[in-house]
């Protein structure tokens, strides 16, 4: 279902991270890309998709960073669908999800992504 009423900005408890480089995002069970990765923290992502996400569902997720930033390594962590908004662009959605459990590679990894690709919003 898509939310158009939702508003959780007052709820947010880290700044987010818009990223200046472009991840796609999977779904580690079916292997289909879920869509790309807007802005993240550690406690969760928001991501730009092509087709509307089931809600109030969890999903495993992963991908790939750069190379140079974390060798060899998936980000891969379990994360609940808690809203999904259709964009200005006609058959584009945000979805937002909350993590639910990531291991302590994959949030150091994270850490690093955020350190070298992030962009916070407050600077916009």
């Amino acid at each position: 279902m898509v939310d158009k009423d939702s508003d959780v900005r007052n709820k947010r408890q880290l700044a987010r991270n818009n990223f200046i480089h472009n991840f796609t995002v999977n779904d580690q069970q079916s292997k289909e890309e879920i869509g790309d990765l807007a802005d993240i923290t550690l406690k969760g992502v928001m991501l730009i998709c092509d087709r509307i996400i089931e809600t109030d569902r969890d999903y495993m997720l992963e991908f790939a960073p750069d190379k140079k930033i974390i060798k060899d390594t998936k980000i891969n962590f379990s994360a609940r669908a808690i809203r999904c908004i259709e964009t200005e662009i006609q058959e584009m959605f945000s979805v937002g999800f909350i993590i639910n459990d990531i291991d302590d590679i994959s949030k150091e990894s994270l850490n690093a992504l955020i350190n070298e690709y992030g962009l916070d919003c407050k600077q916009l």
